[in-house]
């Protein structure tokens, strides 16, 4: 009697690619699959499948917390009423962080405090940062350390420009000496608010510790499915960052802390760390290539059959039901299917295991 044969073709293999693809789903996310419907009187070797081209491989969406340490800058100076406060973020050299009394307090780069006023004949580093910026801005043309007649005249356009009384001199506590600008700087908006009032002495103006660090908390099962050579893709605020694990550590008795850092080191954000806040920690959801997407032929991974000579083939079926043994090399697999070379998209492949009832050709 001939045995009832049963064709499966593409319903199988595409519940074989939708469960692959239920990998890159969040992280304890769960894919629905309709069960196959398999007559309970077939033989294994009655269910084939039609080669098909698709891609193979495995993104799980997981967890990165970016956190940006803080320290302190600048101690206000100034007594009196905040009338404007800037928002956090990025700040370039002569850029306002607050206002007191409708007197800007502003950011300048240098490595000495702003202890005193500055004004005409005094000299010194303080002196040095205030012409560096007024040089920088386009009011100065020489730098220099001394507090001289063209010193004055810049710092009263650079007055002027701000809407502030032209004097010439600079107050004290009128600029905050930064070691470093462009930075990402905070200004403390829980001391400096508008119409708050200031006495002098208040921390105020905070800058980055350290660079962003970029770290993944995983449970003991999810650092199992995680290799040290996956790649993460990390979307923030409009840009689209690289990233590769630098670092393991044991976070405790079951989870895994991973470090993340840039594919050639560094830090993931690289030249776009401003958009970091500084002493935040913010959660954003990343995309961990577990394993990496094989386009091809694709057949299910229970068509493979591992040959006695150590090489792997699928057995082929015709039309007429003649079958033949192929080789096949397998460039990736995943979930149950298999991208191989060997095989071409259309022809059948036996998905089981061996049966008796089908003719056979030699292996080619």
């Amino acid at each position: 009697m001939t045995a009832k044969r049963f064709r499966v073709s593409r319903v199988l293999l595409a519940v074989l690619l939708v469960t692959a693809a239920g990998g890159a789903g969040v992280w304890a996310g769960r894919t629905v699959l309709a069960p196959v419907v398999v007559p309970a009187d077939l033989t294994p070797g009655e269910v084939l499948v039609e080669v098909v081209e698709a891609s193979v491989g495995q993104t799980l969406n997981l967890g990165v917390l970016v956190s940006q340490p803080k320290r302190l800058l600048a101690v206000n100076a100034r007594a009196g009423v905040v009338t404007s406060v800037s928002k956090s973020g990025e700040f370039a050299s002569g850029d306002v962080l607050y206002a007191v009394d409708k007197i800007p307090v502003r950011a300048v780069v240098g490595g000495m405090p702003f202890y005193r006023e500055l004004s005409l004949g005094k000299s010194g580093k303080d002196v040095g940062q205030l012409r560096d910026v007024l040089v920088k801005l386009g009011y100065l043309k020489a730098k220099g350390q001394a507090f001289d007649a063209a010193t004055r005249s810049a710092v009263k356009a650079w007055q002027q420009a701000l809407g502030m009384p032209a004097t010439g001199v600079v107050g004290f506590g009128e600029l905050v000496a930064v070691p470093k600008l462009p930075a990402v700087l905070l200004v403390d908006d829980q001391l400096a608010f508008v119409g708050g009032m200031l006495a002098g002495g208040e921390q105020l103006v905070w800058g980055a510790a350290s660079e962003p660090v970029f770290s993944m908390e995983l449970s003991a099962q999810q650092a199992r499915l995680v290799p040290d050579s996956a790649t993460i893709s990390l979307p923030f605020q409009g840009k689209g960052w690289d990233a590769v694990i630098a670092e393991k550590q044991r976070s405790g008795l079951e989870e895994t802390k991973l470090i993340l850092s840039a594919p050639g080191g560094g830090s993931v954000c690289g030249s776009d760390c401003g958009l970091v806040s500084v002493g935040e920690a913010v959660n954003i959801v990343a995309q961990v290539v577990v394993v990496p997407p094989v386009f091809g032929t694709v057949v299910p991974v229970a068509a493979l059959v591992t040959q006695p000579d150590g090489s792997t083939a699928v057995t082929v079926v015709d039309a007429a039901g003649v079958r033949r043994q192929q080789v096949v090399q397998v460039l990736g697999s995943q979930n149950g299917v298999a991208v191989v070379d060997g095989v071409k998209v259309g022809e059948q492949v036996q998905a089981l295991a061996d049966a008796p009832g089908i003719a056979t050709s030699p292996p080619r």
